[in-house]
């Protein structure tokens, strides 16, 4: 039978370990801060991933609707100043 050895938690910050258990309860709640934050920022990248990924199929589906349709030419707007009376 092999004996499992189990070692205290540890946290490895900036090429240190530190040991959970001589953490302070304020050190602690900074670490579980970073943690949460480091979750936000993947869903963040994943719907912004989503996002571009959605807008590219829109794009290709317009450029795919418009494909068959005859360009117009451009709009020349009427440079007319109108003042106030």
């Amino acid at each position: 039978m092999t004996e499992e050895v189990k070692s205290d938690p540890t946290l490895n910050f900036n090429a240190k370990h530190y040991k959970l258990d001589s953490l302070s309860d304020q050190q602690k709640y900074l670490i579980a801060q970073i943690q949460d934050l480091d979750t936000q920022i993947q869903q963040i990248e994943a719907r912004l991933h989503q996002g571009q990924m959605a807008k590219k199929g829109f794009t290709d589906a317009l450029e795919e609707s418009l494909a068959g349709l005859q360009e117009e030419p451009p709009v020349v707007e009427d440079e007319t100043i109108v003042t106030g009376a």
